[in-house]
């Protein structure tokens, strides 16, 4: 998912990294891999109205579904309404969620709710925004102004990504090796105890 905003109305340049990263990271996944896509357009309404129209054009020109709430629908016809189901379903094509929301607490809300918790991003020039976005989102990693293609064992230095997981226990995220990997103590001795 990626939120963009915060509590200022993004300027010129946020606009442009909020689409940007939405319609390149949506496209490449859905073509490339099948990888599940929400986008939320958080901050105020007139944000919404700004971003969602453009960026929304550019995803369908890309052959991406898109699902949205009442808003949504209505700021962006090509759009077809979402279900319940759609906000929690990884969708394994070119189909994305995307929902309209008041504030960065509602999209926070929104995430946490129907989050799959593997990656999450915020496009915003607010760093407390960003601050509040990083320590409320419960996933395995959380990007700020970059986009969530990051989320990778190699690009996290783990050598090959044998898995992910986005469970508590133990290893989240991408695992390498040695998140993979359990171990076992052998001692030997001639009788010693413990003082």
């Amino acid at each position: 998912m990626i939120v963009a905003g915060g509590e200022q109305r993004p300027g010129g340049d946020a606009q442009q990294r909020a689409g940007t990263a939405a319609v390149r990271d949506h496209g490449r996944r859905a073509r490339e891999r099948g990888l599940p896509g929400r986008f939320q357009l958080g901050d105020h309404a007139a944000a919404a109205e700004r971003l969602l129209p453009r960026i929304g054009r550019a995803l369908v020109d890309r052959g991406i579904e898109i699902r949205g709430d009442g808003r949504t629908c209505a700021l962006l016809p090509l759009a077809k309404p979402a279900t319940e189901e759609d906000y929690y379903a990884e969708f394994l094509g070119p189909i994305i969620s995307c929902v309209v929301v008041d504030s960065l607490e509602g999209a926070i809300a929104h995430i946490n709710r129907y989050s799959s918790k593997h990656t999450e991003a915020i496009v915003t020039r607010d760093w407390d925004a960003a601050r509040r976005f990083v320590a409320a989102i419960d996933s395995s990693a959380v990007m700020v102004n970059a986009s969530t293609r990051f989320n990778d064992g190699g690009e996290f230095g783990l050598g090959a990504e044998i898995g992910i997981s986005t469970d508590k226990f133990h290893a989240r995220g991408p695992c390498g090796i040695n998140e993979l990997t359990s171990y076992k103590y052998v001692v030997f001795g001639e009788g010693q105890v413990r003082q």
